[in-house]
């Protein structure tokens, strides 16, 4: 059954905006009101307490609506000069802090000398959520779909929480839980 996914297995890039796509349908498995009526608020308030100014690449992009719904959750940020950059690919790092934030996972203050991201990968590892094999060497190279699965579904199936998964099962539980599709 698994052999049915191998297209998906193609190293696909992670963009910011598919990392949102991700996470919020994760998070709609154990939650409502990700959509309320109060997004835009929710974000203004959310973008002023973290001194970024509104996002202003996203007015007419298709996924603004699920952008302010990650923001205001605090999955995602915006950056400093007020863009959002949903197509920007996101980085192995990035990714291991968008999901410890996500998750509102305990995050340990970095030690002087480290790289910024050591602590939330510690967080991960320490949540059962990443192994050490999960991703490539380098931390600042493009996250793809296999290394997201693997993350996403331990995040979301107990069973196999801390378990090694091969490259096909990430995908399969993945793909069959709704997490990923074939165009991510």
């Amino acid at each position: 059954m698994i052999g049915q996914f191998e297209w998906m297995k193609k190293k696909g890039r992670v963009s910011r905006l598919v990392f949102i796509s991700v996470m919020l349908t994760a998070m709609l498995l154990h939650s409502a009101d990700v959509y309320g009526a109060s997004t835009a608020s929710r974000v203004s308030a959310v973008l002023a307490s973290n001194g970024a100014a509104p996002l202003n690449d996203i007015g007419s992009h298709w996924a603004k609506q699920a952008i302010e719904a990650a923001v205001a959750k605090g999955y995602v940020k915006g950056y400093p000069d007020g863009t959002f950059k949903p197509n920007k690919e996101v980085t192995r790092a990035e990714f291991v802090k968008m999901v410890a934030d996500s998750l509102h996972l305990p995050v340990k203050p970095s030690v002087a000398g480290t790289k910024w991201y050591v602590p939330y990968v510690s967080s991960l590892k320490a949540a059962a959520l990443l192994q050490d094999s999960d991703l490539g060497a380098a931390w600042d190279g493009q996250m793809n779909r296999t290394e997201m699965s693997k993350l996403l579904v331990r995040g979301t199936d107990d069973a196999v929480r801390g378990k090694k998964l091969t490259d096909g099962e990430a995908l399969y539980k993945s793909a069959s839980a709704g997490l990923i599709g074939g165009h991510c």
